[in-house]
């Protein structure tokens, strides 16, 4: 599975919950523990949803949020004015409003959030507006672990018992730390003794049995990450790379950073993610996993283009292009101006797991509703992977719902209520 996958945060499609979920987020964003949701349904709320004060500013520093959940991809320009000129009404006068959407960024309602910010300065006003589109707001939540389990709490089904066995899973690193160290020194003792004799081929076999225990260790390290236990798999593998002689073959190191990245990406770590990924492909830029890697470094770096074009330029004579093709994929979502990006996958690769994923996740970015009949398909034809399953189990149900009128909520039909049980 791509390492991006467990970055993905998918749009709400409850407006309620998508309000109580921001008032988890704004709890750490303003770190302001008493943030509120603005009264209840029927009542005025002055276009504030919820609301909280940045307390590290001053006591009166107010901030009104407002939670606007859209089936479109844009916001119209006007509505930054009309819901800023309605929070002015809000009591103590707000300091900062923000309106945070499902919908895309766009450089259009930033300027006329900056416009009507600086007419309030001119007249006196305290005022910021902002305008957080999808993707600022997925940034925002994953700095915030508990915002990120409240917005998608599948993509970390292990956390609560990693916190409640937090001692047990420490005991179980420290004795595997020290039976891999164990293992190294003994090792190393062979290692010693072999390179002193006069027989040099022997030298050769001590080389592969040094290695072949290295990638056992990375083995059980990675399965842990795997396992969802990512903060135990860092700690191991943080300590093996501490461990290794100077002379460590290039693959192994790179293979250690690899793993590092991917248990930092799980823990919402992006950017830290993107540079220990860049140093894995320098260690082993010829491994043949190493140019899809490196496209996704660059995309956790927010370099899309320089990602597209590196992948591009190796994709011809890449060993995996799974990998690779998935990544550039990735890195297409976020150039606007590339209208093809399927054109990239090759005819083998139509039905790979990673290639599937990435187009699901293409498309849901593009809130184009074909991704749905792509995710069913992908499930049925991949069983035994837990992210193309999860998606068809989503695409199953977006397509229910799309099927419903929002306002009537007729009868499901049999075979709709199979599907939504099973």
């Amino acid at each position: 599975m791509a390492l991006y996958s467990s970055t993905q945060i998918p749009k709400p499609s409850d407006s309620t919950a998508f309000q109580s979920h921001c008032k988890i987020l704004f709890e750490h964003v303003l770190n302001d523990p008493n943030v509120k949701e603005n009264g209840t349904s029927g009542q005025s709320q002055h276009g504030v949803d919820v609301y909280g004060r940045r307390k590290n500013k001053s006591l009166d520093h107010w901030v009104g949020i407002q939670c606007k959940l859209t089936a479109k991809s844009k916001l119209k320009k006007n509505t930054v004015r009309e819901e800023a000129t309605e929070a002015l009404k809000f009591q103590p006068p707000l300091k900062e409003y923000i309106i945070v959407t499902t919908a895309e960024d766009d450089a259009t309602l930033d300027e006329e959030a900056r416009l009507f910010t600086a007419e309030q300065a001119k007249l006196g006003r305290d005022f910021e507006v902002q305008v957080w589109g999808w993707k600022t707001v997925q940034t925002q939540i994953c700095r915030h672990e508990q915002a990120f389990k409240a917005f998608h709490p599948d993509s970390l089904p292990h956390i609560d018992s990693l916190k409640k066995g937090q001692e047990v899973l420490r005991e179980q690193a420290e004795q595997s730390l020290s039976q891999g160290a164990e293992i190294l020194q003994e090792v190393r003792s062979v290692k010693l003794s072999i390179s002193a004799s006069a027989f040099g081929q022997q030298t050769t076999i001590d080389v592969s049995t040094f290695n072949t225990v290295l990638d056992k260790q990375i083995d059980e390290y990675r399965d842990l990450l795997t396992e969802g236990k990512s903060k135990t798999s860092l700690e191991l593998l943080e300590s093996l790379w501490g461990t290794l002689p100077d002379d460590a073959p290039s693959r192994i190191r790179y293979r250690i950073k690899g793993n590092m990245a991917g248990c930092y990406l799980r823990l919402a770590q992006r950017e830290l993610a993107g540079n220990i990924l860049l140093e894995a492909y320098n260690y082993a830029p010829t491994e043949p996993k190493a140019a899809g890697q490196k496209v996704l470094a660059l995309v956790l770096l927010d370099k899309p283009k320089e990602a597209y074009e590196f992948g591009l330029a190796h994709l011809e004579n890449a060993e995996d292009k799974s990998i690779l093709v998935g990544n550039l994929i990735l890195a297409c979502k976020l150039l606007p101006d590339i209208e093809k990006p399927f054109e990239l996958i090759p005819a083998e690769l139509e039905n790979d797991p990673n290639v599937l994923i990435a187009k699901i996740d293409y498309l849901r970015s593009r809130d184009d509703d074909a991704w749905t009949k792509i995710a069913i398909s992908a499930g049925n034809l991949h069983p035994n992977d837990d992210w193309l399953v999860r998606f068809s189990a989503e695409g199953e149900l977006h397509e229910i719902f799309l099927l419903m009128d929002a306002t009537q909520r007729p009868p499901l039909s049999a075979e709709m209520r199979f599907k939504l049980i099973t």
